[in-house]
């Protein structure tokens, strides 16, 4: 929920939710600054949020990582002091990510 609060893991989670993208696209696409962005980006990596899918190859053909979001769409729902989220996975998701591996049990 604190990553949705915040508005450069907003824009970074929501800028991955369709495609994978390298870092700097992300950033880029945001008008979000590479030296927060960075940080930012490590911390979704660290909570299972954005997990690394696939790569693109630089010209003088380097391979760098592409990411993408846990999440396809997400929906909250704020009543009183309620709140719920119906959330759908981005397919291919369940091997990569940390945060579902614990959810479910599996992480050793």
């Amino acid at each position: 929920m604190e990553s949705f609060g915040n508005p450069d893991k907003k824009i970074i989670l929501d800028s991955s939710l369709t495609q994978p993208n390298v870092i700097l696209d992300i950033l880029n696409s945001g008008n979000i600054p590479k030296s927060s962005g960075y940080r930012v980006i490590k911390e979704l990596l660290r909570d299972g949020l954005l997990a690394e899918k696939g790569y693109a190859t630089t010209r003088d053909g380097k391979k760098i990582s592409k990411y993408t979001s846990l999440f396809k769409r997400v929906r909250l729902d704020i009543h009183g002091d309620e709140i719920s989220a119906q959330v759908q996975i981005n397919a291919g998701f369940l091997q990569e990510s940390y945060l579902l591996k614990v959810a479910q049990g599996s992480w050793v």
